[in-house]
C-alpha cells in the first residue's frame, strides 16, 4: 500500500469486543481525495471465519483418519500373523505325513496330502 499498489487476498484475525476471533479477507487499493488532501485505502472486507473453522475441522478429521489407518494396519498385521501360525502347523504336519516312508498311505492319501500342502502354501501367500 505504501508504494501505491493494491493488496488482494490478505487474511487477518480480528478480535471482537466480546473476545471472539473473527477472520477476514481484505482486498485494498490506494485511495486519495485531493479536495481534502487526504489519502487512504478502500476495498471490500469478507468474513471468512466459517471457512477457517471448516478448514481446521477438516484438518483435524484428516489427522484422526491417519491415526485410525495406522491402527488398522497394525491390527491387520497382528491378525495376519496370528492366522498364519495354524496354517504353518497344518503344513508342517502334512509334510511330515507326506514324507514319512514308514507309513505307506494309499495312492489317494498321498494325493490328498499333496493337495493339503499345496492349499496351505497358497493360504500362507
Amino acid at each position: 500500500m505504501a508504494r501505491g499498489r493494491a493488496v488482494r487476498g490478505l487474511e487477518a484475525g480480528v478480535r471482537r469486543a466480546n473476545g471472539d476471533m473473527t477472520w477476514v479477507r481484505l482486498a485494498l487499493w490506494p485511495s486519495s481525495n485531493p479536495a481534502m488532501s487526504s489519502s487512504g485505502s478502500k476495498g471490500p472486507l469478507q468474513d471468512i471465519t466459517g471457512h477457517r473453522k471448516a478448514e481446521r475441522e477438516l484438518s483435524e478429521r484428516a489427522a484422526a483418519l491417519g491415526r485410525s489407518n495406522v491402527d488398522l494396519q497394525q491390527f491387520a498385521y497382528v491378525i495376519s500373523h496370528d492366522l498364519q501360525e495354524p496354517l504353518q502347523l497344518i503344513a508342517r504336519y502334512a509334510r511330515l505325513l507326506a514324507g514319512n516312508g514308514s507309513v505307506a498311505p494309499m495312492v489317494d492319501g498321498k494325493r490328498y496330502l499333496a493337495n493339503l500342502v499345496s492349499c496351505t502354501d497358497r493360504m500362507q501367500q
